[in-house]
């Protein structure tokens, strides 16, 4: 047993995207470099990317805030984890979201550790001010990090200095490796996005290319969507939705998750719509991608011609989506076209990682409630506290929400 342990905080193992590819590739460096390596979050199923030698703590109550529990449900909830880091010298914690941040923060405390929240999601969630408050101090203190600075400042405000932004994008999905048949025949112009089914940008592409739809009925195309949502047991839900949009006015084509990406099936599309590594990774395969801003959602531009990297909303003015599918498919543009702005990304570097963190060994100061918790939440803490995981599982259900 190596003196040094490693604890990611996630919601979402068991999903295969940017942040598990992230997570798994910076897992194989860190034992690679004497470190053992755990990760803690809801694991409802077999994780679809190789975590090597890591081991993962099924954890539920991560959703809730730490506040809303009593201390007995805190303990509850990270019971198992304390119990199996306490032995260890030097404990590190990286959680991924801002709301596993806070969880990381009281893990922290409970085990004499630092903690890192480095921010994988392009979303944002709901904060109150004295929340707003604590992460700012952090950030003061180089315990907080973004994928991206548009994101920092939706967070943080003025207080975003450029400081932090780290690199989590990995090399790219796609590879030659074999396809089903089936997807490869191409009956007319073919549209693709490379995204988990339950991003918030997904329903608003969609909608937008039913809107062209109805616009242009004499405009023949398909669309494929290669991902699965963030909970795999939720994919059919997700898919559903989906094709409700669409409602057979084009073939929606939804193959699930894929590890690694055909090239084939990639090179099939004419036009490509995402954010972040979906468009990116589009892009560099020659497919023309409408970008959609990291920050906003917003329908951004061309990547390729409009822009050479991934955006936020103050990168540029928003464009309309029909507008640039009537260029694309009515007009000619892009298609085709050689892309003159392509940029490659850097890989990312673990060890930066750990130079930018500032190391922090003063007292940890989440550790009560730092605003008044709602009905709702509170009605959650007393569920999972009085019934544990399986009895705060019905009532998410009937909720489904929480942060």
């Amino acid at each position: 047993m190596s003196a040094k342990a490693y604890l990611f905080l996630t919601p979402s193992i068991s999903a295969l995207g940017g942040a598990e590819r992230y997570m798994a590739g910076k897992v194989s460096w860190l034992i690679s470099t004497g470190w053992d390596v755990f990760i803690a979050g809801p694991c409802p199923n077999t994780p679809a990317v190789d975590y090597c030698s890591s081991r993962i703590i099924d954890i539920r109550g991560f959703n809730l805030r730490p506040f809303t529990l009593t201390e007995a449900g805190r303990r509850l909830v990270t019971g198992d984890v304390v119990a199996t880091l306490c032995r260890y010298e030097q404990v590190f914690i990286e959680s991924s979201t801002i709301c596993f941040g806070f969880w990381g923060e009281y893990l922290a405390s409970q085990l004499g550790a630092e903690h890192m929240i480095f921010h994988l999601s392009e979303e944002v969630p709901k904060l109150s001010m004295p929340e707003i408050e604590w992460l700012k101090r952090k950030y003061g203190r180089r315990e907080v990090f973004f994928i991206k600075e548009g994101i920092a400042r939706l967070v943080l405000g003025s207080v975003a200095d450029g400081r932090g932004v780290l690199t989590a994008y990995m090399t790219s999905p796609i590879e030659d490796c074999e396809c089903d048949s089936a997807l490869l025949n191409k009956r007319t112009y073919r549209l693709g996005c490379i995204s988990r089914l339950d991003k918030p940008f997904l329903i608003r592409a969609v909608e937008e290319l039913v809107s062209f739809a109805r616009k242009h009925p004499e405009c023949s195309f398909e669309v494929v969507i290669i991902g699965g949502a963030t909970d795999p047991s939720r994919d059919e839900e997700w898919k559903a939705r989906l094709s409700e949009i669409v409602q057979g006015r084009f073939p929606l084509l939804m193959p699930g998750g894929m590890a690694p990406i055909p090239r084939a099936l990639v090179k099939s599309f004419d036009f490509g719509f995402g954010k972040a590594g979906g468009s990116f990774n589009l892009a560099c395969e020659g497919v023309p991608t409408l970008t959609y801003s990291m920050d906003t959602d917003e329908p951004m531009g061309v990547f390729g011609f409009d822009f050479a990297r991934n955006v936020c909303a103050d990168d540029g003015e928003s464009v309309d989506t029909v507008s640039v599918l009537e260029r694309a498919f009515i007009e000619g543009k892009y298609i085709g076209q050689p892309m003159p702005m392509i940029v490659a990304r850097k890989a990312v570097d673990y060890a930066k990682h750990f130079k930018a963190f500032g190391s922090y060994d003063g007292p940890r100061d989440l550790l009560v409630p730092i605003r008044h918790a709602s009905v709702k939440e509170r009605l959650k803490g007393l569920t999972f506290t009085l019934f544990g995981p399986r009895g705060y599982g019905l009532l998410k259900r009937l909720f489904r929400g929480g942060c």
